[in-house]
């Protein structure tokens, strides 16, 4: 079992793997980085409350998930370093990748997603 936890506003996080009878641990939060985007159609428009994916198989398989606010911006405020992370657009039949690898803690801009107009 995986256990994650974060400051978003320290930027602090962790990854922490834990047997399924573990009943307390202690948890040492580090430096994280941010990763953020934009969401677009082909048009150049927003696009709102698109699922995005965020994961790692650094610590077995972990997964990150959010959504794109009215402005067709996300982000994952709190992601660990030394870890290479795929983020995932996801939409109706088409979905995008990009590979970040994460060494630093800073934030980390994705050039937009274009998906198709509906």
């Amino acid at each position: 079992m995986q256990l994650f936890a974060f400051d978003p506003v320290k930027k602090l996080a962790t990854f922490e793997q834990i047997e399924a009878d573990t009943e307390t641990t202690t948890l040492q939060l580090k430096p994280a980085a941010s990763i953020k985007g934009q969401v677009r159609d082909d048009a150049g428009n927003p696009r709102r409350n698109v699922a995005i994916n965020a994961s790692s198989n650094a610590l077995g398989q972990v997964h990150l998930t959010t959504q794109t606010d009215a402005a067709g911006n996300f982000e994952f405020p709190a992601v660990t370093l030394k870890m290479n992370w795929y983020v995932t657009v996801l939409t109706e039949g088409n979905s995008q990748s990009k590979d970040i690898n994460v060494q630093e803690a800073k934030d980390y801009p994705l050039e937009a997603f274009l998906i198709p107009s509906k």
